[in-house]
């Protein structure tokens, strides 16, 4: 295991600057001392000290892999992308569910000295086609049942070679260039050439934005980033943890950040073991929790939602006793659901903050009592944020921030203020000890007739109703006040509530100017990859 030191010694002014250091717990440090080594040589490292320890399991199928198995596939991968032809610095896409062939692949492509270049497997061929193109990759890993899809856009992008997995118990037919993952596998030996990395400099990972507000953009995050966040992350979880014990949920999809390090890399430095799900099915992950004893659930608000509705239908066959953390991140956690959640697992939830940008994380609160609800915790060590004084966006700095947009140098400038900071494009404001707290987005702030009001602040009110599940609050123009706000309103199953009633409820605990002018009941909302609501498409309906 690669030891990770650090101090809780001050600089002069610091406390002053970062008065969040008062909240820490006291065993974690202040400062990381950061190795800088390849993101690879942790699993290096994991398969030497714990080579017959599982490392991860398929959940459909009960199907196991020890961490000296792990290594052994991602030395022999590595070596069948050399000899095809990828090299240092070349970008390899994949477009698959969570799989075992996805962790190989992660690890393999690193190996090689290439750039993961992971896509939603759910983008249509449109999608597809410009951020492959966007990406330059030459290489693509995906579902044997996408071969199709890819040849068809194939002649618009610089693919050359297309490596497929199955994972079905049918092979699906492909064209006679396809290349198989489990052949290629098989007929490399594991003695791949050593690729020379500089971890702050190369890039490991092209992770492509959601594009919620425009063309998605590739976030360059180099092997240090990425690894930086991890250690930053365990070491704030490690007076909590239990060195080798713990088990996690890998529900959050791998081509997003957040599945990546909290799940794939976040195990593999501690040494614990993975429950792949590739797809969300509550039920199943229920049955898994039990069986497997997962200990550390990492989610968004709207699994532990799903998680509550099959728990109040069968209580009795729902074992939440392994359950240590409930981590949440990507969107907030309603209050409601945030206390169900911790009374039916008897477990800690702990809300934590990022964005694609910074590999993910920022911000967590601590798994003690002295976490904060509502807010999105304090700043990881080695990581500063502050306020601006003109917009309220929050401005963040620290080693896990990525190097910039791929071939897209306006956009990298506009994102970094003068001195450095990150703009994260949140509003936000520092409360009680340092705590701080996410108001809006910048882009989902409505203005009414010059008056600003917060789509977060309004949801907070209706969440509260009795009646209510869910909430997301947009503005619409509107001829009269300039913009207008509306809420889409999920009711909770059961119940009933009328436009009139919420806003009654509303009156009293918002000013007039923000009560909604449009409450639009709905039976579910459309979703990003990762959970979030996506308040884009509501917005243009």
């Amino acid at each position: 295991m690669i030891e990770v030191k650090g101090d809780r010694i001050l600089e002069p002014g610091e406390l002053e600057r970062k008065p969040w250091l008062k909240s820490y717990p006291p065993d974690v440090p202040f400062h990381l001392h950061y190795p800088e080594i390849p993101l690879y040589a942790f699993l290096d490292e994991a398969a030497k000290d714990w080579p017959d320890k599982t490392a991860l399991i398929f959940a459909p199928t009960g199907a196991e892999m020890t961490y000296a198995e792990l290594l052994e596939k991602t030395n022999r991968f590595a070596h069948a992308l050399q000899n095809l032809g990828v090299k240092k610095g070349d970008r390899v896409a994949i477009i698959l569910p969570n799989c075992f062939q996805f962790v190989i692949a992660f690890y393999g492509i690193l190996k090689a000295g290439a750039v993961v270049t992971p896509l939603n497997p759910r983008y249509t061929p449109r999608e597809l086609q410009e951020l492959l193109s966007d990406s330059g990759a030459e290489t693509m890993i995906c579902l044997d049942q996408m071969y199709p899809l890819i040849k068809s856009i194939q002649p618009a992008t610089s693919i050359q070679r297309i490596i497929t997995v199955q994972l079905s118990p049918e092979p699906i037919k492909t064209g006679k260039d396809a290349l198989h993952f489990s052949v290629l596998v098989a007929q490399n030996d594991p003695d791949y050439e050593p690729i020379e990395i500089d971890p702050k400099e190369d890039l490991a990972a092209l992770m492509y934005t959601s594009g919620t507000t425009g063309r998605p953009k590739g976030a360059m995050l180099t092997h240090s980033n990425i690894s930086c966040a991890e250690i930053q992350l365990s070491s704030w979880l490690k007076p909590f943890l239990r060195p080798q014990e713990e088990v996690i949920s890998a529900i959050l999809p791998f081509f997003h950040i957040y599945g990546i390090n909290v799940c794939i890399h976040f195990r593999v430095c501690n040494g614990f073991s993975l429950i792949i799900f590739p797809k969300f099915d509550p039920r199943i992950t229920i049955e898994a929790i039990g069986k497997w004893r997962i200990s550390l659930l990492w989610g968004v608000p709207a699994i532990y939602a799903a998680l509550y509705q099959v728990y109040q239908r069968n209580p009795d066959q729902c074992d939440f006793r392994s359950i240590r953390i409930c981590g949440s991140g990507t969107t907030s956690f309603p209050k409601e659901l945030y206390w169900t959640t911790e009374k039916i697992t008897g477990s800690l939830v702990i809300e934590a903050y990022g964005l694609t940008e910074t590999s993910p994380l920022t911000h967590a609160n601590p798994p003690t009592d002295t976490r904060q609800i509502g807010s999105i915790g304090i700043p990881l060590p080695d990581t500063e944020a502050k306020i601006d004084s003109r917009s309220g966006e929050l401005l963040v700095k620290g080693p896990q921030v990525f190097k910039g947009y791929w071939h897209d140098l306006r956009s990298t400038e506009s994102a970094f203020t003068a001195d450095g900071f990150f703009r994260t494009g949140d509003v936000a404001e520092m409360i009680n000890n340092g705590f701080f707290q996410i108001k809006d987005r910048l882009k989902d702030m409505i203005n009414v007739r010059g008056e600003k009001v917060y789509s977060r602040e309004v949801e907070i009110i209706l969440e509260s109703h009795p009646a209510v599940e869910e909430v997301a609050v947009v503005g619409k123009k509107d001829d009269f006040w300039g913009e207008k706000v509306v809420a889409y309103v999920k009711l909770k199953e059961g119940t009933n509530a009328s436009f009139d009633e919420l806003i009654s409820y509303c009156e009293t605990k918002l000013a007039d100017f923000k009560l909604p002018k449009e409450i639009i009941f709905v039976d579910q909302f459309p979703r990003t990859a990762i959970g979030k609501i996506a308040k884009f498409l509501l917005r243009n309906t």
